[in-house]
C-alpha cells in the first residue's frame, strides 16, 4: 500500500500495453486511423470491378473476349455465331464467338450477342471494362424452336387434326370455345426469353361470311404483322401471348389459351374457305439498322419477320 503523499509512478509497459489494446480493439476508431497509416493496408480494388473514380489503373489495355452459350443446355455453344461490338457508343462490328478486341478499362461496352444468328435468339450484355489486362463476357442464350407442337380441340375434346377429325360444328350466330396448345420442344425457346417486349403475337385469319370475330381469351390486341398475307374475304384479329421457354430444370414449355369464336349470320360449312387458318410469330430483338435503337417485336423496321423466319401454324376446322 502507498503512503499518504507518496507519487503515482507511470510505468512505461502499461503505456505500450494500452497502445496495443487500442489498436486490437479499434477504441474510437484508433485501429482504423493506425492502419491507414500503415502502407499496403488502403482498401484494393476487385480484379473484375471499374476503378474507382480518382483512382489510377496501370492497365492501357485490355484484351476482351466475347462469347455465349446455350442457356438451356449446359456445354452447348452456338456454332458460327457472331457479335456486334460498341464501345463507348462507337460500333466496332462484329467479333466471332470466343473471338477478342482491345479496349481499355473504364470504357463502356454494349455487345449484341448473335445479332445475326437464325438459330439462336439474340441478347444485350452491357459493362464497363475493368482495371484487368483480360477480361471475359459470356452470355447465355436461347435456340429458337422451328418445330413445336400446335394443338386444338373441337368442344367435344377431340385433337383436330384434318377436314375430317375433331372438326366442329357451328350453327350461325353462335359463341364457341376452342381449347388451344403451343408446347414447345425441350431446351429451347418460341420467343427470346429476353426481351423487354409484350411478348409472342397470335394471329386468326377468317372468313368474315361465316365469322364474326376470333379472340384470344384474357390477351391484349397486337398489330398485324406484315407478313401475315391478306386474303379476299378474310380478315385477321391478332393478340399478344407469352413466350415459351422450355428449360428442363424450370419450365413445362407449353402455353394454354382458349380461342372465344363468334360465328355471323351464315353458318361454317366443312368448306375449306370456311377453316380458320392460326398463325404464329415470335418475338425476337435487335438493332433498328437506321437509328441502332433497341428492338423488341416479332419484326424489324423494316417489317422482316424477327426470330423464327416463318411462322407457325396450325387448323381451326369447321364442319
Amino acid at each position: 500500500m502507498n503512503k499518504k503523499g507518496q507519487k503515482f509512478k507511470f510505468d512505461p509497459w502499461m503505456i505500450a500495453v494500452g497502445v496495443i489494446l487500442l489498436f486490437v480493439f479499434n477504441v474510437g476508431g484508433f485501429g482504423d486511423w493506425v492502419q491507414g497509416m500503415i502502407p499496403g493496408q488502403n482498401e484494393q480494388v476487385t480484379p473484375d470491378q471499374p476503378t474507382p473514380t480518382g483512382a489510377t489503373c496501370p492497365v492501357e489495355d485490355t484484351t476482351v473476349t466475347v462469347s455465349s452459350h446455350n442457356k438451356y443446355a449446359a456445354g452447348t455453344t452456338p456454332s458460327g455465331s457472331e457479335h456486334r461490338v460498341f464501345v463507348n457508343g462507337v460500333d466496332n462490328g462484329y467479333t466471332a464467338d470466343s473471338g477478342t478486341f482491345t479496349a481499355s478499362p473504364g470504357d463502356k461496352v454494349v455487345v449484341i450477342l448473335n445479332e445475326n444468328a437464325t438459330d439462336y435468339y439474340s441478347k444485350k450484355l452491357e459493362f464497363e471494362v475493368p482495371c484487368k489486362g483480360t477480361y471475359s463476357a459470356d452470355g447465355g442464350v436461347a435456340a429458337i424452336d422451328t418445330s413445336m407442337d400446335i394443338v386444338t380441340w373441337s368442344s367435344s375434346a377431340v385433337v383436330q387434326s384434318s377436314v375430317s377429325t375433331g372438326q366442329e360444328a357451328m350453327d350461325a350466330s353462335a359463341t364457341y370455345e376452342i381449347p388451344i396448345r403451343v408446347k414447345t420442344t425441350s431446351k429451347y425457346s418460341y420467343g427470346n426469353p429476353d426481351h423487354n417486349g409484350n411478348g409472342n403475337v397470335m394471329c386468326f385469319q377468317y372468313n368474315t361470311t361465316v365469322f364474326n370475330s376470333f379472340v384470344l381469351d384474357g390477351a391484349t390486341s397486337a398489330p398485324t404483322p406484315q407478313a401475315q398475307a391478306a386474303s379476299v374475304g378474310h380478315e385477321s384479329s391478332c393478340y399478344y401471348f407469352p413466350v415459351i421457354p422450355n428449360d428442363p430444370q424450370a419450365d413445362d414449355g407449353q402455353f394454354d389459351g382458349t380461342i372465344n369464336i363468334e360465328t355471323a349470320g351464315t353458318a361454317p360449312q366443312a368448306a375449306n374457305s370456311n377453316t380458320t387458318v392460326v398463325y404464329l410469330y415470335d418475338v425476337a430483338v435487335d438493332l433498328d439498322a437506321d437509328t441502332l435503337d433497341w428492338i423488341n417485336n416479332v419484326e424489324d423496321e423494316d417489317k422482316n419477320d424477327l426470330g423464327d423466319t416463318q411462322s407457325q401454324n396450325a387448323t381451326i376446322w369447321v364442319s
